[in-house]
């Protein structure tokens, strides 16, 4: 297993196998490189629980107007209509993050 660089055809399709060599390559990093992991993971649900508290916050103050269809709101349901991701943007005015953001959270 250790002289292996990539699954054995195989065994590709195999759960078991797959997440066995998702493993070795893991704990195969360096420090560096696990350092840069866990960053960048942490960066990623950093992003998420920030765009969900400023998805609550924008549904929030657009109840209190009487807005209860926020950007938001708007955004998510054109990704439930598979609408291209421009079009949102274009419509919205969000940012290709924010609905990527929403995209992911679904």
């Amino acid at each position: 297993m250790s002289e292996l660089q990539e699954i054995p055809i195989i065994l590709k399709g195999d759960r078991i196998f797959e997440k066995v060599f998702e493993v070795a390559k893991f704990t195969n990093l360096t420090k560096k490189e696990m350092n840069a992991h866990w960053l960048a993971r942490k960066d990623y649900w950093d992003h998420i629980h920030i765009m969900e508290y400023a998805e609550e916050q924008g549904e929030k103050r657009g109840e209190r107007k009487g807005r209860r269809n926020t950007k938001l709101a708007i955004a998510h349901k054109m990704l439930q209509k598979n609408i291209k991701l421009s079009t949102i943007q274009e419509l919205t005015g969000l940012s290709k993050e924010t609905i990527l953001a929403l995209k992911i959270k679904n």
